[in-house]
């Protein structure tokens, strides 16, 4: 582990450690303490859904392109570039290389179009995201004390998105320069014309999931006052200060917005945090162990067969 990841990692567990003792240790863990097992277990199926459906986006979008790779095969290359996209600081883009590097390994298709696989995947993803982020922002302006510019801007951003997403969809032209970059950009836009609807809606419930598995446990292992927009306002602009590639996952910066967030919509500091550590379990900490054996896994297979093709190669030599 390099240098900026380390001090990324003391970073972001110092800001967590600074809102625990704000927050208060006593109230957070009677918080934690209240909030049922089963509650957890079935926020974890949920997790386990959005997994399933973020590889369910790459099988489509591959299989669309002409690559044949199965799904539990997709499945296992996202969760090992979740893995490496949860320890680097660029949430949700560190891990592209290792999924690109293994979906051309296994979907058999060219770079090129790998590519085009990728920047639909992205497209059809984060666009839906920024345009919820920023209805939902905009409409709860209040929480955050936006001015009427902001509202503006962030009502803008929405608008901007949802344009970008129906062209999109309409299989307007993507410009590119360059013989691969050209290549890549028909390949994405063929894809986001052929399969684009569907994935982009798979990426709507996507990110409406994170926030109902919030509100969930909000209403049913807190018992906490909050309505489903307030809740899902808070979670989405937690996760676009995640985005932000300063810290490892987001690590501190998506806690901090968060209790802030659901502080400035009237709950206690406590409970905020627990809600923002608790959620962070079921869809950070715990993939983030599951995802670690499957790179792990995969890393020793490909190491075993690549010494077996050596073995082969001196026997054959």
């Amino acid at each position: 582990m390099d240098i900026r990841r380390r001090w990324g990692w003391a970073l972001g567990c110092l800001l967590i450690l600074t809102l625990v003792l704000v927050g208060g240790r006593q109230q957070l863990f009677e918080s934690f303490a209240a909030i049922p097992a089963h509650v957890l277990a079935v926020l974890l199926v949920f997790q386990a859904a959005t997994l399933a459906g973020c590889a369910w986006q790459w099988t489509a979008l591959l299989r669309s392109a002409g690559g044949t790779v199965s799904f539990a095969k997709v499945f296992q290359i996202y969760m090992a570039g979740a893995f490496v996209e949860s320890v680097t600081p660029s949430v949700k883009f560190g891990g592209e290389a290792v999924k690109v590097f293994l979906y051309r390994r296994y979907a058999g298709l060219t770079g090129s179009a790998i590519g085009g696989v990728l920047a639909a995947q992205k497209f059809l993803m984060m666009v839906p995201f920024f345009l919820l982020t920023a209805l939902l922002v905009a409409y709860h302006a209040s929480l955050w004390q936006l001015s009427a510019g902001g509202r503006a801007l962030a009502g803008v951003g929405g608008a901007a998105a949802l344009v970008l997403l129906v062209l999109s969809l309409r299989k307007q032209t993507w410009k590119w320069t360059g013989s691969f970059f050209w290549d890549m950009g028909q390949t994405a836009r063929s894809l986001t014309g052929t399969c684009g609807l569907p994935v982009a809606m798979v990426s709507v419930l996507i990110w409406l999931g994170y926030p109902l598995k919030v509100h969930l446990l909000a209403v049913w292992g807190l018992d906490l006052p909050l309505s489903f927009s307030v809740t899902a306002a808070v979670v989405l602009a937690a996760y676009l200060a995640g985005l932000v590639p300063l810290l490892p996952g987001g690590l501190g910066a998506f806690e901090a917005v968060m209790a802030g967030g659901f502080a400035a919509a009237g709950l206690e500091p406590a409970e905020g945090l627990a809600l923002a550590l608790a959620s962070r379990m079921v869809t950070f900490w715990i993939p983030l162990v599951v995802s670690g054996l499957t790179a792990a896994s995969m890393h020793w297979r490909m190491g075993s067969a690549a010494r077996h093709t050596m073995e082969e190669d001196a026997r054959n030599g």
